[in-house]
């Protein structure tokens, strides 16, 4: 009677990679979102208004779910309307003064005002902003060259 034998070289090590890839795909593609995120905060606290810097300040990238990752304003209760605008109102002066210490409570100026009244104690904000939405532009066409780079560094930690 013959027998035949088939001996396997590398099956071993394939299995191990197979094993492993999951697992350090996962960090790395945790590893890579963190990085797009944290490169759209960067981008988006220099593009933010800087009249008083809260803003700019309350600007932070946070986890929300697991592999959900979220570009987020803090107290800034004012950061949609400056990326989307918003009607031309009066501010008082005042107002940027206490903003630091009470970012939460809006103070907006009611009725018109002449130049003369406004430029004793009332700013007139009459133009937006937009900050987050440049800052995802200039980021998008970085996104799959940051990723590319993960995952290659995930085959080859798994190959190890």
């Amino acid at each position: 009677m013959t027998q035949l034998y088939i001996t396997t070289r590398g099956l071993d090590s394939f299995r191990r990679f197979v094993r492993r890839f999951p697992l350090t795909m996962e960090n790395y593609s945790d590893e890579g979102m963190t990085q797009i995120a944290k490169t759209v905060q960067k981008s988006a606290k220099l593009r933010a208004p800087k009249f008083t810097g809260f803003l700019a300040n309350q600007i932070t990238v946070i986890k929300t779910k697991k592999n959900h990752l979220a570009v987020h304003t803090g107290e800034a209760y004012y950061a949609m309307a400056q990326e989307f605008g918003f009607k031309p109102h009066l501010i008082p002066k005042a107002y940027f003064a206490r903003h630091k210490t009470a970012p939460a409570v809006p103070a907006m100026a009611q009725g018109k005002l002449s130049a003369e009244e406004r430029s004793k104690g009332y700013a007139w904000v009459s133009r937006n902003k937009p900050f987050i939405r440049p800052a995802l532009a200039v980021t998008f066409p970085r996104v799959v060259p940051i990723m590319i780079n993960k995952v290659n560094k995930a085959v080859r930690k798994a190959r190890r």
